[in-house]
Formats: C-alpha cells, structure tokens, sequence
C-alpha cells in the first residue's frame, strides 16, 4: 500500500510509515497530495530516484533525517548521529550529535564544538545583527550557512572557545 502522507510504498500491515512515521489511515487531504506530487513532478528522475533509495537504507524517518540534515560525524565519519532535540541540557535540534564518539556540532553553520560546548555562538551573532524578516519576525532571510555576517564570525574568530557561554 501507498502512504497516504508521503507517498512511498509502505507494507500492507504497516500501522505508521517507516519513511515519514505518519500513521496509517490518518486522512491526508487531496490538495497535499496533489501539491506533493507537484513537486515531485518538477525534481530531476535522477533526483527522485536517488531520494527513494536514500530512503530505502535506513529504518526509520528519524534516520533519514539524521542523514540529510546532518551527514556524518565531522571527528569520526560515523554515520551514526542525531539532533540533540530532547537531550536533557541541550534540547537543541541544530546541535549534531555523534552517537559513536560524542562529538556535538552545529549543523546550521557548521561550528565543530569543543568539549563541554552545548550552544553555538552564530546563535549571539544572529541576536546582535538585528537583521529581521519582512514579516518582524527572527527570521533574516539567510541559512546560516548561508549568511555573510556568520560567515565572517567564523573567519574572523581565532578564539577556541569560540560559541561558550
């Protein structure tokens, strides 16, 4: 049978899908189905097809995400890592964390932090830009990886401690 949230093939006596851990059966309406295969239609095959394999190697969404949004150890490679989203201390999803090696990083800007950091310091440099969205909300408009201010923080920084508080 076909998930009625993502679309992926899921096995017939499947109650929560292994790709997007939606549950079986919940109503997913017929504009979000469409607009997901709209934007389907518009990715490269090469694309769709590379993302359904992805999607085929690991065992739950939660994985799949772990590789997309933050690849691999930067210390050790290990494939093996999470968001520290629930982590008591941290609760932080843009920290990685390496299950293997216990590295944590930033995977917004990309800060590899030393031990005993829990908090990346693009986050002051974000609050003392004053950059705002359109809206007036926090949001400027720039991924931090992305975002010319971060970027010379980083460049300009030679300090290890870097990001503590």
């Amino acid at each position: 049978m076909q998930c009625r949230n993502c679309l992926n093939e899921i096995p017939d006596h499947a109650t929560a899908c292994m790709y997007c851990e939606a549950k079986v059966g919940a109503s997913i309406s017929p504009e979000r189905v469409e607009a997901i295969r709209q934007i389907q239609s518009t990715m490269p095959t090469e694309l769709r097809q590379a993302m359904a394999e992805m999607v085929q190697k690991y065992d739950t969404a939660e994985d799949f995400v772990a590789a997309v949004m933050m690849g691999k150890c930067p210390k050790c490679g290990s494939a093996s890592v999470r968001d520290c989203e629930g982590v008591m201390g941290l609760d932080d999803a843009t920290v990685g964390m390496c299950l293997d090696c216990g590295q944590r990083w930033c995977f917004e800007c990309g800060t590899v932090f030393e031990a005993g950091q829990n908090v990346c310091g693009h986050w002051a440099v974000c609050d003392a830009c004053g950059l705002r969205g359109s809206d007036g909300g926090q949001f400027c408009g720039y991924v931090s990886g992305d975002c010319p201010t971060i970027a010379a923080w980083r460049n300009e920084s030679t300090d290890t401690d870097m990001g503590r508080e």
